[in-house]
Formats: C-alpha cells, structure tokens, sequence
C-alpha cells in the first residue's frame, strides 16, 4: 500500500510540476504586460490595467468552457476509445472558432464601459485600442486551448510548459517592437501590449496544432483521420460540461473584483493593502489550483479504464497532498508576513493592515486549496453542474453576504471590522465551498458504479453512436 501511494506521488508531481509552471507563465505575460506599459506613462499602465479587466474575463470565460476538453480527453483515452478522441478533438475546434467570434463580437461593445469608467478621452482611447487588438487574439486563445486540452488529457503536461516558456520570452521582445515602434512598426505606447499578446495567442496555438499533428506520440490516435462536418449535439456536449466549469471561474473572480470594489471607502491605504494580500494570495493559489487539474486528467484517466476504487483513492490521495502543502504555505505565510508585504511597499501604514489581511490569509489557503482540488477530482467525474452551484452559493450568497454584515455592519460586532471582515468570510465561504465539495465527492465516488454503469456490448455501440462526445 505504501509503495502504490508512493508511485502515485511521483506521478501526481511530475504531472502537476509543468501545470503550475505554465499557470505562473500565464500570470507572468500579464504582469509583462503591466510592467511594460508603466514604463511609458501612468496614463498607459491605467489602459492597460482597464483595457485588461474588461477583455480577460471574457477570454477565460471561453477558455473555462473548453477546460471540459480535458477530463473528457482523460476519460476516453484511459478507456482506449481513441476514434472518440479524434472526434472530440475536431468538435472542440469547432466550439472554439463559434466562442471566438461570440467573444470577438461582445468585444466590440466594451468600449461603452470603457466610457462609463473614466472621464479620460485619452486613458478611453488607449484601453480602447489595446482591446481592439487583443481581441483577434480571442482566435488564438481558445484554439490554444483546445488543443491543451488533448495535451493534457493524455498528460502530456510537459509539452504545455515548454511552449508556455516560448511565449512568455516571445511577448517581451514584440511587446518593445509596438510600444516604441522599432522595425517600421507603428509605436502604440501601452496598446502595443494588446498587438503582442494576440499575436502571442496566435503563434502558440499554431505551433501547438503542429506539433500535435506532427509528434510521434500522438500517431496511434490517428489524429489527420477526421470527419471536418461539425455535429450540433457533440458540440453542444462539450459545451454542456465546460459551460459549468466557466461559470464557476468566473464566480471566484467577480467576487474578488467587487470585494475590492466595496473597499474603495475604506481608503486608498486599505484597498492598496487589499491587493497586496491578493496577489501574493493569488500566486499561492497557483499550486493547489495545478494540482486540482492534474486530478481532473489522472482521474479521468482512471475512470476510463474503469479503476473506480482506484480513482477514489488517487483522489483522497490528491486533497491530502494538497492540504499538507497549504499547511506549509500558510504557515510560511504567518511567519513571514512582514518580509513579504515589504518585497511590495514601504508605506507603514499600508504594510500595517496588510500584515493584518495575511494573518487571515493563512487560514484561507487552507479552505481555498481544498476546494479546488476537490473540485478538480469532481471534473475528473465530469461532475460540472454541482462544483458551479456550490461555488455559486459558497461565493456569493454566502461569501459576499456575510462579508457585508461583517465588513460593514454592526450586526454581528460592536462596530463594521472593515477588510479584516471581508477576508473572515472569504475563509468562511470557501470553507463552505470545502465542505460541500468533499460531501459530493464521497458520495459521486461511493455511488460512482450505480449512476454511471459500464456500457457493454450493443448497449455500448448504441450510446456511443447517438450521445457519444
């Protein structure tokens, strides 16, 4: 028994180590991006920052969607089904070219929130041009996208991180080219980011698709063997499974940016603190958040060789490593709370209540990394549905709500906590979120056999030919 947890172990880490590389390149184009339109103006680092909350969401709202490419990709490879996988494949294309032109069509319209957020002719046009060129990089995300989803589905996570690599030491060169103008370009000052990411998309989704077709490792799937025609149903399928996995994205975010939003009375010194606690907080995350995706390809993986005590085991297995290094995280994280806030500020006051926000901190990367394992282990058992309702009710009703009575009213305490009282009902809605989670998990993992029977013989080859993905 311990030599079985200790060569998953290994597995999990060597599939979970490239993950969490590329997870923190991602976050690095943006903070590329950032750093590099400051050094043009204040005026163009503001753009930038507004052109790019208004235009992400909507980019990892498409990309959330075909995250359901993964556990499907899993599940059928574990279980050899390899025609399905082709078929999944070329359907995924298809939602990713009908999200891209829904994403590149509601693009078009941010420029009315652009006005409604500043009064700045010039800070509106410069976060107008950036969204206006990053969007024809919406075509590359999502493509990008889909094709990592057949990557990671059959863990080849490596992969994934090397062309990561490639297009974050690509994005810095071509973000100088447009922000200066240098080779006959136009100079775009802090748009050019805009221009450099979307051509960065772009690049890395073709490579990607090259060298899909083109590696050896991938000739058993008999990839170049599909039919073009799109199927409505199969497109839909996908859809159905990874529209929950967006929402449920998009849930966590908003809630971090209207929190951040109901700050703003408190002070610049408290919300400035506020973002100093998340982002670090954020980056933190990136380790639980790589290993519940890993969970979500072993476990599929499993499931389709029909391993179901196997897969229960693995996933126990994934949120007790994950809780064990967020007890090492946070603990580092309350002992070091002084030496990190000063790597961001030198401002007392703001390194005070900051301080003060990490000591909460700590305790809520305890619930947070197990909510999001245990969500990945459910996405394994392309259980959607019930991680976006729980994260619904954990977040909003339940998270924002309790962090309005405590932040704001006297309800609860003899005066409003303020911050401190929005970061406790953060620990308190993802704690719900937590417990929840692991709820269903037991149960989908103890009933798994009774709701999901092996298809077998004709059964088999009817279902797969009318409903199969």
């Amino acid at each position: 028994m311990k030599r079985f947890y200790k060569q998953e172990m290994v597995r999990l880490i060597k599939l979970a180590f490239p993950i969490l590389v590329t997870q923190l390149i991602m976050m690095g184009m943006s903070v590329v991006d950032t750093l590099m339109a400051g050094q043009v103006s204040a005026t163009d680092l503001a753009a930038v920052a507004l052109g790019s909350s208004l235009i992400m969401p909507l980019i990892f709202f498409c990309q959330g969607t075909l995250l359901a490419v993964t556990p499907i990709i899993a599940n059928h490879y574990g279980a050899k089904r390899y025609r399905y996988i082709r078929r999944t494949l070329m359907q995924s294309l298809w939602l990713a070219l009908v999200l891209s032109i829904f994403a590149k069509l509601i693009s078009t319209q941010l420029y009315h929130l652009c006005a409604l957020m500043s009064h700045d002719q010039r800070l509106i046009y410069l976060a107008n041009e950036y969204i206006d060129f990053l969007s024809w990089g919406i075509f590359g995300a999502c493509f990008y996208q889909a094709w990592r989803g057949i990557n990671e589905g059959v863990g080849n996570t490596r992969i994934i991180m090397v062309f990561g690599l490639i297009g974050i030491l690509l994005n810095v060169p071509i973000n100088y080219i447009f922000i200066h103008g240098l080779y006959g370009m136009p100079k775009l000052g802090g748009a050019g980011c805009g221009v450099a990411t979307a051509l960065v998309f772009t690049f890395m989704a073709i490579s990607l698709a090259i060298y899909v077709y083109c590696c050896k490792r991938y000739k058993p799937l008999k990839l170049l063997h599909i039919r073009i025609k799109p199927r409505q149903d199969r497109i839909l399928a996908i859809a159905k499974l990874g529209i929950p996995i967006a929402f449920s994205i998009f849930f966590e975010t908003s809630l971090f940016s209207v929190i951040t939003i109901l700050m703003a009375p408190f002070g610049t010194n408290t919300v400035a603190a506020h973002q100093i606690a998340i982002n670090f907080i954020g980056v933190i995350f990136m380790v639980p958040l790589s290993i519940g995706m890993t969970m979500t390809i072993r476990i599929g993986h499993l499931l389709g060789e029909r391993q179901l005590e196997k897969a229960r085991k693995i996933g126990l297995l994934g949120i007790g490593l994950c809780l064990l290094i967020a007890l090492v995280t946070a603990t580092l994280t309350w002992l070091l709370r002084p030496q990190i806030v000063a790597l961001y500020t030198n401002n007392h006051q703001v390194q005070a209540i900051a301080i003060r926000l990490l000591l909460v901190g700590a305790a809520f990367q305890l619930s947070d990394a197990l909510q999001v394992v245990t969500a990945g282990v459910l996405r394994g058992y392309q259980d959607t549905r019930s991680v976006l309702w729980i994260t619904f009710i954990s977040y909003w009703p339940i998270g924002l709500g309790s962090g309005c009575i405590l932040g704001m009213t006297e309800w609860l305490t003899p005066e409003p906590l303020g911050a401190i009282g929005f970061w406790l009902a953060f620990v308190f809605g993802l704690s719900c979120a937590a417990v929840m989670l692991l709820i269903r998990f037991w149960r989908l993992s103890h009933h798994y056999e009774k709701w999901n029977p092996p298809i077998n013989g004709k059964l088999r080859q009817t279902i797969q030919t009318s409903t199969s993905i």
